[in-house]
């Protein structure tokens, strides 16, 4: 039994470590990105403009399509959610039912 829960938690801190070198790499890939896109671009919006970094434009985009897409999923994520626990307690009640019957 010892030896499944070292075995565990072997497991565990591999895959903290793998987490810790994916973030790494991606942080890297991202540094080197911003360096070579440093180029300064002209965004034009509603009430002017501005010169930004390409990698800036690129990370706001981004960021708001992260934003956009936490937004739509979570109204399903809640809508889900709120399903779940009304199944949840149908089957509670279809359960204590058939464990208790009702005496007529």
């Amino acid at each position: 039994m010892q030896a499944r829960i070292r075995a565990h938690y072997k497991m565990e801190v591999l895959v903290k470590l793998i987490g810790w070198v994916v973030t790494i790499f991606i942080i890297i890939l991202g540094v080197s990105f911003s360096a070579l896109n440093a180029e300064p671009v002209t965004v034009k919006y509603l009430f002017g403009e501005r010169d930004l970094p390409l990698a800036v434009v690129l990370l706001i985009a981004f960021a708001f399509g992260i934003v956009l897409s936490i937004l739509i999923l979570g109204t399903k994520v809640l809508s889900l959610s709120a399903k779940n626990k009304w199944l949840t307690k149908k089957l509670k009640r279809a359960e204590d039912e058939r464990i208790q019957p009702k005496a007529d």
